[in-house]
């Protein structure tokens, strides 16, 4: 996904119902450490009736808030959703697709049709500046301009699919297109596009295929079934490079992610024994039995491999939807049945189903080494076809349940109810990046209503794409808000906002809040107030707590003594560049020469340091007779000069511990001493000590 583009799609591995879905949802977020006392309300929903037939595939946002929809119908319908009327037409009884686009406020902007023989869109990315890319399949003869003059393309064969990439403006006008053909079947599921603009979509293929969508021909043969690719194009729609996976079965790409530092992740399923090495070298993955698992890899930006994972189950394990977070973690979500290793490395984190199909969510390093996963799901069939991630990491779902599921993966329990005796109810369920429970909403019928697309843009706006019959509540939070049908499809588009009540935060350090001011000190509470994009006034209430440690120390008898109890402590010798004393964690610290100390106090995540102080541990002497210690630093041997008889001579280190040492004619040999610091005691004759220090090289 790159910086201008939020959009998801997956393969479905439930039968759909025919009545569409789409929901607007404004929801006004804020990172914090605790939310509560969310409320939510409808701002506007409306029906739509067609009266021939719309598959919906994928939804999307632009970076101005524009929505976009995306799928293939037959017949005639209006595809404005307000109070307006723009009917279009398929060509005879085919399929044909359709990119509608809305602004943010669900009113109608336009609808173009690719016309001709069978073709349907697939998914959709945006560029920088704003154009949009679709990729679909087609059969036979069609158009790719969906305005005045044609752009025709034509299949290798007249009743094998082929792909079409188009790309169009903001405006919905044409500006380039193309095909990716060959003599048998192929399909395009993903594209997305990079910060540089370049193209990558990927799918699968089988036969021998020509992936230049130009003049030029590369042809890629698979003589098996079906095996995944990955294609990249520049802007302009020329070819980069192809990277296809060779397997024993059948493999199909489904998800295709930028991390932060521009390499490519790509997953999708496979069974039997895949290849996930592009290159000339190989990297072979392998399951045991016909049940799909999913596998995962990252590619360089020139399309060089790096690594690849596979996960294990016994059911099928299907990966839907892949992410990479705002700290370059890996987000991996899908449905499974049965049983499941959620670690694709050494080691087993097993969950097994609740019923007959379950939603998993994992999360993974950058190295692809497992963070943490979860499983939710009741006794029947539970999925979420798409999921969506924010800004902060936070994760969002949409799919359907069925009876009773409790939604929160920890051991509280939240659960929602369907509201009819049978059929499957949609929900949005919202987690933290770590997991948590946050919050889950109820698309309720009293027939069917399925989830099937999310979305977030950098507003914090939640779009989400699902069916209902015969009618569908819209209010995820108070009053019923019932949309009817009145035809045999109909979609409705509705926008919810959701208004969040207390943040409490606690705090050691200045803190900036969502109004924009620093606050250096507790205060509760402090209000914002701002209004949704529906004019309704909104306040959140902030509970700011600052935590300031206790820094002061008592200095008694040479021995230090920090005044904050029930804290982490960790002393630091100020004249060695604030090195921590090793094994100094006390909250009494007794030094054992002279030096500067101060005290690091850290509790939760507060961490701060008191002043230093200066301890004499050990006095010199201030007799008129002086003493020279050379060579200092030394490598091995020191020579005394001054003292004529030297009684006694003893050499510690920084811990006060003695040293074995031999004294000869005033020189000291500190050869087998380790490389540091040591303190020379020398008491003459008269008992009168002296106190140097030394280096040791």
């Amino acid at each position: 996904m790159n910086q201008n583009t939020i959009h998801h799609n997956g393969e479905r591995i439930l039968p759909l119902l025919k009545n569409k879905i789409v929901c607007a949802l404004m929801l006004f977020c804020f990172f914090s450490t605790d939310v509560s006392a969310q409320k939510t309300v409808v701002d506007w929903g409306e029906a739509i009736s067609y009266t021939g037939f719309a598959f919906f595939n994928t939804s999307a946002i632009d970076k101005l808030g524009n929505v976009y929809y995306l799928g293939s119908f037959y017949g005639t319908n209006d595809f404005d959703p307000g109070p307006g009327i723009h009917n279009e037409s398929s060509t005879s009884s085919v399929s044909n697709s359709f990119i509608v686009k809305l602004d943010n406020q669900g009113k109608f902007k336009w609808v173009r049709i690719i016309r001709g023989g069978y073709n349907e869109a697939r998914d959709i990315s945006f560029d920088s500046e704003n154009n949009l890319v679709v990729v679909g399949d087609f059969r036979s003869t069609i158009d790719l301009n969906p305005l005045s003059e044609s752009f025709n393309i034509t299949s290798a064969l007249p009743n094998v699919s082929d792909g079409y990439v188009v790309k169009l403006s903001s405006f919905g006008l044409f500006i380039w297109g193309d095909q990716i053909k060959g003599i048998k079947e192929k399909g395009l599921r993903k594209v997305n596009i990079d910060t540089s603009d370049n193209i990558y979509f990927g799918g699968y293929f089988a036969g021998s295929v020509d992936f230049d969508p130009g003049a030029g021909e590369v042809l890629v043969m698979n003589d098996g079934g079906a095996d995944a690719f990955l294609c990249k194009l520049d802007k302009e729609g020329h070819f980069l490079f192809v990277k296809n996976f060779f397997s024993s079965g059948t493999n199909i790409m489904l998800g295709i992610e930028f991390d932060q530092q521009g390499n490519t992740l790509c997953t999708g399923t496979f069974y039997g024994k895949i290849d996930l090495d592009p290159g000339p070298l190989n990297d072979f993955h392998e399951v045991s039995g016909d049940d799909t698992h999913p596998f995962l890899l990252k590619l360089d930006a020139s399309g060089n491999y790096i690594w690849g994972k596979h996960f294990e189950g016994t059911g099928f394990f299907d990966p839907q939807n892949l992410f990479s977070s705002p700290d370059n973690d890996i987000i991996l979500t899908g449905t499974f049945s049965d049983k499941i290793d959620a670690n694709p490395s050494t080691g087993t984190v097993k969950h097994n189903s609740h019923g007959k199909v379950d939603v998993f969510v994992i999360k993974l390093n950058s190295t692809g080494k497992l963070i943490w996963s979860l499983t939710y799901g009741g006794p029947k069939a539970d999925a979420a076809y798409e999921a969506a991630i924010d800004k902060f990491g936070d994760i969002y779902l949409t799919g359907y349940f069925s009876d009773k599921v409790d939604f929160d993966p920890s051991t509280n329990v939240y659960e929602l109810q369907t509201y009819g005796i049978v059929g499957d109810n949609a929900y949005i369920l919202k987690l933290d990046r770590n997991g948590k429970f946050l919050w889950v909403k109820h698309i309720g019928s009293p027939g069917v209503a399925i989830g099937q697309q999310i979305a977030v843009d950098q507003n914090l706006s939640i779009y989400c794409t699902g069916e209902f019959a015969p009618q569908v509540d819209l209010n995820v939070g108070g009053a019923p808000i019932t949309v009817t049908g009145t035809a045999e499809n109909d979609d409705y588009v509705a926008k919810i906002d959701q208004l969040y009540g207390t943040q409490n935060i606690t705090t050691c350090h200045a803190y900036t809040w969502i109004d924009g001011k620093t606050y250096t000190e507790s205060i509760s509470p402090a209000n914002y107030y701002f209004k949704t994009t529906s004019g309704q006034d909104t306040m959140v209430v902030l509970n700011l707590t600052f935590v300031n440690p206790d820094l002061s120390v008592t200095l008694d008898d040479n021995k230090l003594t920090a005044s904050a109890s029930g804290v982490n402590y960790q002393w630091l010798d100020c004249n060695d560049g604030y090195n921590p004393i090793s094994g100094a964690t006390q909250q009494t610290f007794n030094p054992t020469y002279n030096s500067s100390y101060a005290v690091e106090i850290s509790s939760n995540e507060c961490r701060d340091t008191s002043e230093c102080f200066d301890v004499n541990v050990l006095s010199l002497n201030n007799d008129e007779q002086s003493i020279n210690i050379y060579p200092n630093p030394t490598t091995g041997r020191i020579i005394i000069n001054g003292i004529n008889n030297i009684k006694m001579a003893r050499i510690t280190d920084v811990f006060g511990r003695s040293q074995f040492i031999k004294l000869t004619n005033n020189e000291i040999e500190l050869s087998n001493q380790i490389s540091g610091f040591y303190f020379v005691e020398i008491q003459d004759g008269s008992n009168n000590k002296y106190f140097c220090k030394v280096m040791k090289l």
